[in-house]
C-alpha cells in the first residue's frame, strides 16, 4: 500500500479565512449566474461530459 505523508493541522481542525473578493472571482461568478439561469432557461444544450453550449 502506498504511504504518503499526512500533515497535521496546526490547529487540529479546519480553519477559515475570509478575505475580500478578486475582480477574477467576481467575473467568475457573473458567469455562473449567467449559466445557472440558462439552465433554469432550459437554454442549455449538453454534448458529452465536456461540452455545454448556451443557446441564447
Amino acid at each position: 500500500m502506498l504511504q504518503l505523508l499526512v500533515l497535521e493541522l496546526e490547529t487540529g481542525k479546519v480553519q477559515t479565512i475570509v478575505t475580500k473578493r478578486t475582480p477574477f472571482q467576481e467575473a467568475m461568478m457573473d458567469e455562473f449566474v449567467v449559466y445557472s439561469e440558462a439552465i433554469r432557461n432550459n437554454q442549455v444544450a449538453l454534448y458529452g461530459r465536456q461540452h455545454v453550449e448556451i443557446n441564447q
